[in-house]
């Protein structure tokens, strides 16, 4: 009977034991959806809030001092005031020379921190046609530039591209205009490449319809 009694007990502590042992077993159990808790509050950090995702503009869109888009160059747009234009890119460079017979109406001019090439036509007061020339490190968003080939010119616009024969330089010379919105729209916004008697771009000239303009603002 005794020993009935000691066989009890021992299978008792062995029991005691084995739930003792089993605990912290239980307890890494429940560390595995609090180790995922965290890493969702990790993840939950890293995502932006909304109203501060970071959108890339298109490429036409972006400005920067070796880009000529039909909207403008660097700090300028077309569309800008007089007063817009000096503060973006300075007073003009030149100020005693002759932009336009009438320089109330019309006048171009390089502004004082744009680079040698630059041009700015300014008629009744507003930016309307950006013009580079000399200067090949600007270029247009099919990365055109002063010196490329006509055929290069053609071969990126295809249809699209306007031909005229030049008004003075005998042939291959002529103009050939890229627009992205006509002349007839509300905002005609676009690109003439001038082409000279070598068949290469010597003038480029972006905005609205003065890009048509063949001496300054005429």
């Amino acid at each position: 009977m005794i020993e009935f009694r000691r066989l009890g007990c021992l299978t008792l502590l062995v029991a005691l034991v084995a739930c003792t042992a089993e605990q912290p077993k239980s307890s890494q159990g429940r560390a595995v959806p609090d180790t995922g808790s965290v890493s969702s509050s990790a993840d939950a950090a890293s995502t932006p809030a909304p109203g501060n995702e970071s959108i890339e503009s298109p490429a036409e869109d972006r400005s920067d001092a070796e880009t000529l888009t039909a909207d403008g160059w660097g700090p300028l747009r077309i569309g800008m005031s007089l007063a817009e234009i000096t503060a973006a890119a300075g007073a003009d460079a030149d100020p005693g020379a002759v932009g336009g017979p009438d320089p109330a109406r019309c006048d171009e001019f390089r502004p004082g921190d744009a680079p040698d090439g630059v041009l700015v036509m300014v008629e009744n007061g507003v930016l309307t046609r950006i013009s580079v020339s000399r200067n090949r490190r600007i270029r247009t968003p099919e990365g055109l530039r002063i010196g490329d080939a006509e055929s290069r010119v053609l071969s990126e616009y295809g249809s699209r591209a306007q031909i005229e024969p030049h008004r003075y330089w005998q042939a291959p010379a002529k103009y050939i205009t890229v627009w992205r919105e006509p002349p007839s729209s509300a905002n005609p916004r676009g690109i003439r490449y001038e082409i000279d008697s070598d068949g290469n771009v010597a003038h480029i000239r972006a905005g609205g319809p003065g890009i048509e303009y063949v001496e300054g603002c005429l």
